[in-house]
C-alpha cells in the first residue's frame, strides 16, 4: 500500500504563488470527498510511483513531482477541497493540521490511550 501525506507548508506556498484567495469561504468543503482524477493527475502519480524503481533519483526528482502533483490537485476537479486544506481557519485546514500533529506523535513513539482518545475526540469535533 502506498500513502502520500500532503505537506501543508508546501501546499500553502503553492496556493499563494497561484494567487488563490486565502480567505475562508462560507460554503467550505467539509470532511471526505470523492472526485475523478484526470489524465494529467494520473500520469503525475504514476511518474512519482515509478521513481520507486530508481531510488537514487528520489531525492532530486520527488520534490519536483510532488510540487506538480499539488499543482494538478489545485487546478483539477479537486481544487476547491484542496484549497480549503490550505486555507487557514477552514474545517479542512483544521482537520489536516490535527491529523498532521497526530501523525507526528505516532512517529515520535507517543502511544498513550488517553492521548489517542483526545485526538479522536478532536477529529470528531472539527468535522
Amino acid at each position: 500500500m502506498l500513502k502520500l501525506s500532503l505537506d501543508l507548508v508546501q501546499l500553502c506556498d503553492l496556493v499563494a504563488q497561484m494567487g488563490f484567495s486565502s480567505a475562508k469561504q462560507e460554503n467550505s468543503v467539509r470532511g471526505l470527498w470523492v472526485s475523478n482524477a484526470d489524465a494529467t493527475l494520473i500520469e503525475c502519480v504514476l511518474r512519482l510511483v515509478k521513481l520507486l524503481e530508481t531510488p537514487q533519483d528520489i531525492p532530486i526528482l520527488a520534490p519536483m513531482m510532488l510540487r506538480e502533483l499539488y499543482y494538478r490537485l489545485l487546478v483539477g476537479e479537486q481544487s476547491k477541497a484542496v484549497r480549503q486544506i490550505a486555507t487557514s481557519g477552514s474545517s479542512m485546514h483544521r482537520i489536516a493540521s490535527a491529523i498532521q500533529n497526530w501523525q507526528w506523535q505516532m512517529q515520535a513513539g507517543v502511544t498513550n490511550p488517553l492521548i489517542d482518545t483526545f485526538w479522536i475526540v478532536l477529529f470528531a469535533r472539527i468535522a
